[in-house]
Formats: C-alpha cells, structure tokens, sequence
C-alpha cells in the first residue's frame, strides 16, 4: 500500500494545491486517506503489510489504529535524504500471533 506521506502532500505547506492540482481537496486530507488505506490493508488480512511513504505523522496515525491492536510494527527504513519535511520511508507490519518477529532481517537503503 502507497500511503502517500503527508509531508509529500504538503511540501509546500500549501495542502497540495502545487503538486496535485485538479484533485478535490477531500482526497488529499491526510486522516482520510490514511483511514482509507488501513481499512483496506485490515480487510485484506494479511500476514505481511508493507506500507510505503510513510512519515512520522503516518507512524502516529497507525499507532492509535487498529492495525497497532491486530499488527506489530517493525522494519521502518527511511527514504534517502529528500526534500520532504520530514523523514518518510517504508514500514513492515507483521500480524500478531502469525509472524515471529524476532527473525534475523537485514535493510538495504539504494541510492
């Protein structure tokens, strides 16, 4: 799931009116978007979420969603330096009771 960093959105704190002009405000808002892309994730049921452009403000918001009460989060790899706001990147959830989150991992970060 591409959940598209608010920090992308608003990197001219202009709401997006600079990078996605033509589309109605209502999809850019950031709750709506992010409530739209974990319901989804949550209907889909699987074992292995990767969620990507995701920011601090994403972060905060899964973790007061029920995917915090349903996955583990773990594996957030930051983006290479960027332009953004703040730093964004990927973010793995692993289902509760299903996947050991406790194997051996390794990230690699292209440039």
């Amino acid at each position: 799931h591409n959940i598209l960093a608010d920090a992308w959105v608003n990197l001219n704190a202009d709401g997006g009116n600079t990078f996605y002009s033509g589309i109605p405000p209502a999809l850019l808002d950031p709750r709506k978007r992010w409530d739209k892309a974990f319901r989804s994730a949550l209907e889909c049921a699987p074992d292995i979420i990767c969620f990507q452009e995701v920011g601090m403000a994403e972060v905060r918001a899964l973790w007061c969603s029920q995917l915090a009460r349903s996955y583990i989060l773990v594996g957030h790899v930051e983006n290479a330096e960027t332009s953004a706001r703040e730093p964004n990147g990927v973010l793995v959830l692993l289902r509760r009771g299903i996947v050991d989150p406790c194997y051996c991992h390794r990230s690699v970060q292209l440039a």
